[in-house]
């Protein structure tokens, strides 16, 4: 992750996420390859640091990448059904003010 704030207020944001190789059940068959996401932002804070502004974009490379939410515990031996895609790019934004 790397972010940057010019003296006049404006930020950039930029972060960098890969993941390895992992096997989504025990029997070791089906196994998620190798995956990596991208994430940009910009912000902008008042002269008087009290308003920010904030907004990200999340996933810019619109990698389709697969999550799992698996318990993990030996009981759940087949997590196939709980595999599932994770979002592609969206944009989230953020006004605050800090007193």
């Amino acid at each position: 992750m790397a972010t940057y704030t010019l003296d006049w207020g404006l930020g950039f944001f930029a972060s960098f996420n890969a993941t390895s190789p992992q096997y989504i059940a025990y029997d070791y068959l089906v196994r998620i390859p190798w995956q990596y996401t991208l994430n940009l932002g910009l912000s902008y804070t008042s002269p008087d640091k009290h308003w920010v502004g904030r907004l990200w974009v999340w996933n810019v490379t619109d990698q389709h990448n697969w999550m799992t939410s698996g318990s993990g515990y030996a009981t759940s031996f087949a997590n196939y059904e709980q595999l599932m895609v994770s979002w592609s790019l969206w944009v989230q934004g953020q006004v605050s003010y800090q007193f």
